[in-house]
């Protein structure tokens, strides 16, 4: 049992924390029609929201994507742009990705191609081989390019290693 104010805070983040946690895996639950339970993306939305909103990337990335398809919720690119960023700055590496893909295509932010590869770069730090393929395409030095598409084909992603074996 915690004793002082600052293991009963402790204690009482890390409940908040776990909360949020188990709401996202029921939201992911509804959504996918696991653990029995039949699939609904409205309610996947509902527990999307609540663990989000403590906090958690994993449902502010899965509540962008909810936005961004319409999936249980009134398809928002705005919404879904904010969402995305919410998780970014806790630096989620698919969030990043999908703010900078946002900025690169204009959906649901301004246009920015700088904006863009900055969370490209974000993105490839934390381990996105999407992000760093992205790079590779937007590198305009082809030896910088092939550095990242070795990164991206290292991490798994098949279009780089395509581009490297002279198939793309």
């Amino acid at each position: 049992m915690p004793r002082t104010d600052a293991a009963i805070a402790t204690a009482l983040e890390r409940a908040s924390s776990d909360i949020a946690a188990a709401a996202r895996r029921l939201g992911v639950a509804f959504a996918k029609g696991e653990l029995g339970l039949e699939k609904d993306e409205r309610h996947a939305a509902a527990f999307y929201k609540r663990a989000a909103a403590a906090g958690d990337a994993g449902a502010q990335h899965n509540l962008g994507l909810a936005y961004l398809s319409g999936a249980g919720v009134r398809p928002s690119t705005n919404k879904a742009s904010r969402w995305f960023r919410a998780a970014a700055n806790q630096d989620y590496a698919p969030s990043l990705y999908n703010l900078a893909c946002a900025y690169a295509y204009g959906t649901g932010v301004p246009r920015d191609a700088d904006e863009a590869a900055t969370f490209y770069r974000r993105a490839a730090l934390l381990g996105d081989a999407n992000a760093a393929y992205a790079l590779g395409r937007l590198e305009p030095d082809a030896v910088a390019a092939r550095e990242y598409f070795v990164v991206a084909a290292r991490r798994g992603h098949r279009r780089a290693a395509a581009v490297l074996e002279g198939h793309d």
